[in-house]
Protein backbone atom coordinates (compact mmCIF):
# COMPACT_ATOMS: atom_id res chain seq x y z
CA UNK A 1 0.00 0.00 0.00
CA UNK A 2 0.93 3.76 -0.22
CA UNK A 3 2.77 3.52 3.34
CA UNK A 4 4.83 0.73 2.27
CA UNK A 5 8.47 1.63 2.55
CA UNK A 6 9.90 -0.40 -0.58
CA UNK A 7 6.51 0.53 -2.42
CA UNK A 8 8.27 1.09 -5.83
CA UNK A 9 10.09 -1.62 -5.74
CA UNK A 10 7.07 -4.21 -4.94
CA UNK A 11 5.43 -2.24 -7.97
CA UNK A 12 8.21 -3.02 -10.08
CA UNK A 13 8.10 -7.05 -9.37
CA UNK A 14 4.10 -6.67 -9.49
CA UNK A 15 4.30 -5.20 -13.29
CA UNK A 16 7.32 -7.79 -14.15
CA UNK A 17 5.17 -10.84 -13.61
CA UNK A 18 2.64 -9.34 -15.48
CA UNK A 19 3.97 -8.97 -18.74
CA UNK A 20 1.42 -8.47 -21.13
CA UNK A 21 0.89 -6.37 -24.84
CA UNK A 22 -2.66 -5.43 -24.29
CA UNK A 23 -2.02 -3.75 -20.59
CA UNK A 24 -1.39 -0.07 -20.23
CA UNK A 25 -0.29 1.71 -17.20
CA UNK A 26 -1.08 4.92 -16.16
CA UNK A 27 0.39 7.43 -13.65
CA UNK A 28 -1.84 7.80 -10.05
CA UNK A 29 -0.76 10.54 -8.40
CA UNK A 30 -0.76 11.01 -4.78
CA UNK A 31 2.16 13.66 -4.28
CA UNK A 32 2.91 13.24 0.24
CA UNK A 33 6.34 12.25 0.97
CA UNK A 34 7.61 11.83 -2.88
CA UNK A 35 11.66 13.08 -3.73
CA UNK A 36 11.27 16.25 -5.43
CA UNK A 37 13.60 19.01 -4.28
CA UNK A 38 10.69 21.07 -2.78
CA UNK A 39 8.29 20.23 -0.33
CA UNK A 40 5.80 17.85 -0.86
CA UNK A 41 3.83 18.15 2.56
CA UNK A 42 0.21 17.36 0.43
CA UNK A 43 -0.97 14.45 -0.84
CA UNK A 44 -3.10 16.38 -3.81
CA UNK A 45 -1.70 17.54 -7.06
CA UNK A 46 -3.98 20.56 -6.94
CA UNK A 47 -2.55 21.84 -3.65
CA UNK A 48 0.79 22.38 -5.94
CA UNK A 49 1.69 25.31 -7.99
CA UNK A 50 1.55 24.54 -12.13
CA UNK A 51 5.35 24.18 -11.88
CA UNK A 52 5.60 21.97 -9.29
CA UNK A 53 3.08 19.78 -10.65
CA UNK A 54 4.40 19.50 -13.97
CA UNK A 55 7.74 18.13 -11.94
CA UNK A 56 5.69 15.79 -10.09
CA UNK A 57 3.94 14.59 -13.17
CA UNK A 58 7.06 14.15 -14.85
CA UNK A 59 8.96 12.60 -11.97
CA UNK A 60 5.96 9.36 -11.83
CA UNK A 61 5.49 9.35 -16.04
CA UNK A 62 9.40 8.90 -15.72
CA UNK A 63 9.41 6.32 -12.79
CA UNK A 64 6.85 4.70 -14.14
CA UNK A 65 8.31 4.23 -18.14
CA UNK A 66 11.10 2.77 -16.68
CA UNK A 67 9.46 0.07 -14.81
CA UNK A 68 7.24 -0.96 -17.64
CA UNK A 69 9.58 -0.18 -20.42
CA UNK A 70 6.13 1.02 -22.18
CA UNK A 71 5.33 5.04 -22.88
CA UNK A 72 2.87 6.06 -20.64
CA UNK A 73 0.13 8.40 -21.41
CA UNK A 74 -2.55 8.16 -18.65
CA UNK A 75 -3.34 9.88 -15.37
CA UNK A 76 -5.53 9.96 -12.66
CA UNK A 77 -4.84 12.17 -9.79
CA UNK A 78 -5.54 10.82 -6.54
CA UNK A 79 -8.60 11.67 -4.65
CA UNK A 80 -9.62 13.18 -8.15
CA UNK A 81 -7.96 16.57 -6.72
CA UNK A 82 -7.14 18.25 -9.79
CA UNK A 83 -7.06 21.92 -10.22
CA UNK A 84 -9.49 23.33 -13.10
CA UNK A 85 -9.13 21.44 -16.18
CA UNK A 86 -7.12 23.91 -18.39
CA UNK A 87 -4.71 23.75 -15.93
CA UNK A 88 -4.45 20.13 -15.80
CA UNK A 89 -4.45 20.57 -19.93
CA UNK A 90 -1.51 22.32 -19.78
CA UNK A 91 0.41 20.05 -17.05
CA UNK A 92 -0.05 17.15 -18.55
CA UNK A 93 0.33 18.36 -22.28
CA UNK A 94 3.84 19.07 -21.15
CA UNK A 95 4.06 15.67 -20.14
CA UNK A 96 3.11 14.05 -23.24
CA UNK A 97 0.01 12.47 -21.82
CA UNK A 98 -2.89 12.70 -23.43
CA UNK A 99 -5.64 10.89 -21.48
CA UNK A 100 -6.45 11.94 -17.99
CA UNK A 101 -9.53 10.25 -15.98
CA UNK A 102 -9.84 12.51 -12.45
CA UNK A 103 -12.85 15.24 -13.47
CA UNK A 104 -15.74 13.83 -10.97
CA UNK A 105 -18.30 16.81 -11.93
CA UNK A 106 -19.61 15.65 -14.95
CA UNK A 107 -22.22 12.67 -15.31
CA UNK A 108 -21.25 9.58 -16.51
CA UNK A 109 -18.21 8.77 -18.85
CA UNK A 110 -18.89 11.57 -21.11
CA UNK A 111 -15.81 12.48 -22.57
CA UNK A 112 -14.47 16.30 -22.87
CA UNK A 113 -11.85 17.04 -25.62
CA UNK A 114 -9.70 19.86 -24.33
CA UNK A 115 -6.73 21.32 -26.24
CA UNK A 116 -3.90 19.07 -25.13
CA UNK A 117 -5.61 16.17 -23.20
CA UNK A 118 -8.92 14.35 -23.47
CA UNK A 119 -10.21 13.57 -20.03
CA UNK A 120 -12.52 10.48 -20.07
CA UNK A 121 -14.20 11.36 -16.51
CA UNK A 122 -14.88 8.37 -14.10
CA UNK A 123 -17.91 6.94 -14.48
CA UNK A 124 -19.99 8.86 -11.84
CA UNK A 125 -23.40 10.89 -11.34
CA UNK A 126 -23.36 13.98 -9.94
CA UNK A 127 -25.60 12.44 -6.91
CA UNK A 128 -22.41 9.97 -6.31
CA UNK A 129 -19.46 13.01 -7.02
CA UNK A 130 -20.39 14.91 -4.05
CA UNK A 131 -19.68 11.89 -2.18
CA UNK A 132 -16.55 11.09 -4.27
CA UNK A 133 -18.19 7.87 -4.89
CA UNK A 134 -17.59 6.59 -8.70
CA UNK A 135 -18.19 2.59 -10.78
CA UNK A 136 -16.30 0.69 -8.80
CA UNK A 137 -16.52 -2.34 -6.76
CA UNK A 138 -15.57 -0.95 -3.68
CA UNK A 139 -17.86 2.02 -3.49
CA UNK A 140 -21.16 0.51 -5.03
CA UNK A 141 -22.73 -2.27 -4.34
CA UNK A 142 -23.59 -4.91 -7.02
CA UNK A 143 -27.19 -3.86 -7.23
CA UNK A 144 -26.08 -0.14 -7.44
CA UNK A 145 -23.44 -0.73 -10.41
CA UNK A 146 -26.09 -3.06 -12.28
CA UNK A 147 -28.11 0.32 -12.14
CA UNK A 148 -25.63 2.58 -12.39
CA UNK A 149 -24.93 0.79 -15.64
CA UNK A 150 -27.98 0.54 -16.84
CA UNK A 151 -28.50 4.37 -17.14
CA UNK A 152 -24.89 5.28 -18.08
CA UNK A 153 -25.31 2.87 -20.85
CA UNK A 154 -27.88 5.72 -22.43
CA UNK A 155 -25.60 8.79 -22.00
CA UNK A 156 -22.49 7.66 -23.36
CA UNK A 157 -20.53 4.76 -24.98
CA UNK A 158 -17.33 5.46 -22.40
CA UNK A 159 -17.83 3.64 -19.42
CA UNK A 160 -14.57 3.84 -16.93
CA UNK A 161 -14.45 1.65 -13.68
CA UNK A 162 -11.74 2.27 -11.19
CA UNK A 163 -9.85 -1.01 -9.54
CA UNK A 164 -7.58 0.15 -6.92
CA UNK A 165 -5.06 -2.66 -5.49
CA UNK A 166 -7.51 -2.73 -2.61
CA UNK A 167 -10.65 -3.74 -5.15
CA UNK A 168 -7.98 -6.77 -6.29
CA UNK A 169 -6.83 -7.52 -3.16
CA UNK A 170 -10.25 -7.45 -1.22
CA UNK A 171 -9.85 -5.47 2.05
CA UNK A 172 -9.42 -2.55 1.92
CA UNK A 173 -8.34 -1.97 5.28
CA UNK A 174 -11.12 -3.79 6.68
CA UNK A 175 -10.67 -7.28 6.35
CA UNK A 176 -13.41 -8.38 5.16
CA UNK A 177 -13.41 -9.92 1.19
CA UNK A 178 -15.48 -8.06 -0.53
Amino acid sequence: GYFEKNYIEKISELIKQKKSKIIDYGIHTHCKNIPMGFPTIHDNLKDYKKEEMERIVKWYKNKLEKITKKKVFTHRAGSYAIPNLEIIDEVLGKNNLTIDSSYLNRDYSVPIKLEKINEIPPATSKKYSQKLRVFSPEQMSFKEMTKFYATAKKHTDNLVINFHSFSVYGDMGIKKKL
